[in-house]
């Protein structure tokens, strides 16, 4: 038996083509099963010239599963309608968007059912209804179109139980430019924009809000990984690795004796402390990347229900330069709310912690989120509105910051940034822009000008 697992990366092309955790462990599972996996990423070259029509038709599939983000379904169900056309194996969509808006299946014919909730345990009985010939439909957390969830897919509280993430599906190039890795599941936070609570609520908030695996098994993980793939260092993907301070003990000194490559994780502001940082430096640790989404704190807390100061922030940057380690930060723009006044407010907390490197994405608003269900039920979201990238386009209309203004912040944050504390680096950072966007570029220049004619008007910001 055969599986194709289908990662949609189209118009994705400043993120990159990055592994998915997911989708990895998938394919560990359904070998366990007797079905050899196979991974398809779907980009935007492959996308328009059908080429995955011509992979998925030379492998004579007994299934196809596809992972669903929102800012992917408009290309999903193209590429379902495609793969309906030349085979008759059924076709499963799973992840975020399927998750946490299952009603999305009535959109399409072409998609067979969605797996509600976590994976694993479903892909296994979906596989072996399908080599019985006893049907699959009924298991427990597939939706289909005629057919409502009989319940989420059961969750696997202790994750230590799971096969190994089979990252060898990627090709060795996609995995050592991103040597992504995640020892946890889960997030205990409530922030508006994201799924984590979004997941907890369709599992009745049951079990633990975040499952690490044991010290002993993440170490395994990373060793085994280091081994098989060799990757010169990690990028931990965990949303919360230093959460839990005894965890990350135990797990880094065994890391060091047992693994010992640089990695870079992220972390909530509020859980860095001298004594993480300082266990976090010793590990091999070279970057420290941090949320700070807006910078400011009424938007932070009202709308991205993010409930820390600005003063948490700027003491756990302090904490991680003075331990030698290299700041990022997360950020957004284009938030609903958002002036263009208030956007500044995140270039300025950005400026006073003095980051290494930031990255700012435009918000869009996932469905079954808090704050994207928002966005919709408010009409803030544009009819047929669709962008594949978090880096390209607005999709809302928001009054108070029209697109150029969100575009031209997007673009020039860099700028902005690191003008005030080095000229050369600013400078660098625009051009890098502008290089990276070409021959998109003409996206920058007619913001950048109104932008410029803007500020001239309030006398600079």
């Amino acid at each position: 038996m055969k599986a194709v697992l289908i990662q949609p990366n189209v118009m994705m092309k400043d993120t990159g083509i990055q592994i998915n955790h997911g989708l990895a462990v998938l394919a560990s599972i359904l070998l366990q099963n007797g079905c050899d996996a196979d991974l398809n990423i779907i980009d935007t070259v492959s996308f328009n010239n059908k080429s995955y029509l011509k992979f998925i038709a030379a492998g004579n599939y007994d299934l196809v599963a596809v992972t669903a983000y929102s800012n992917q379904w408009e290309f999903i169900k193209q590429i379902a309608s495609g793969i309906r056309e030349i085979t008759a194996a059924p076709v499963i969509c799973g992840g975020p968007h399927a998750t946490l808006f299952p009603g999305a299946i009535c959109e399409t014919d072409a998609i067979d059912a969605f797996v509600i909730g976590e994976g694993e345990t479903a892909i296994g009985d979906i596989v072996r209804g399908i080599r019985s010939g006893n049907g699959w439909l009924n298991t427990q957390g597939i939706r289909s179109r005629n057919v409502a969830a009989r319940g989420a897919a059961q969750r696997t509280e202790d994750i230590d139980v799971l096969p190994f993430p089979d990252y060898e599906i990627y090709d060795r190039k996609i995995v050592h430019n991103y040597p992504g890795i995640f020892f946890s599941r889960g997030c205990p936070y409530n922030c508006s924009y994201c799924c984590n609570s979004a997941y907890r609520a369709i599992y009745g908030g049951q079990g633990k809000p975040i499952r690490f695996m044991s010290p002993p098994r993440a170490v395994a993980l990373a060793r085994r990984y280091k081994d098989t793939i060799g990757p010169d260092h990690f990028e931990v993907d965990d949303d919360t690795f230093t959460k839990n301070p005894k965890w990350l003990r135990e797990f880094l000194a065994e890391y060091r004796k047992d693994v010992n490559i640089p990695f870079n994780c992220n972390a909530r502001p509020e859980t860095i402390t001298p004594e993480v940082a300082r266990l976090l430096k010793e590990s091999g640790c070279m970057t420290v990347s941090i949320g700070i989404e807006s910078g400011d704190e009424n938007i932070r807390r009202q709308v991205l229900k993010r409930n820390m100061k600005n003063s948490f922030i700027e003491k756990s940057a302090e904490i991680i330069h003075r331990e030698g380690l290299k700041l990022s930060t997360f950020n957004m723009v284009g938030l609903p709310g958002e002036t263009w006044s208030s956007f500044y407010e995140t270039v300025r907390l950005n400026q006073r912690i003095k980051p290494d490197n930031v990255q700012i994405s435009i918000y869009y608003p996932f469905r079954g989120t808090e704050l994207g269900e928002s966005c919709y039920s408010g009409n803030l979201v544009e009819e047929h509105a669709n962008s594949g990238s978090y880096f390209g386009k607005s999709i809302l209309k928001l009054p108070g910051f029209p697109k150029w203004k969100i575009s031209a912040g997007q673009r020039l944050f860099k700028f902005l940034v690191f003008s005030k504390s080095s000229l050369l680096v600013s400078v660098r950072e625009l051009l890098k822009d502008i290089i990276k966007s070409l021959p998109l570029s003409y996206l920058l220049i007619p913001p950048y000008l109104k932008m410029k004619k803007y500020l001239a008007a309030k006398g600079g910001a």
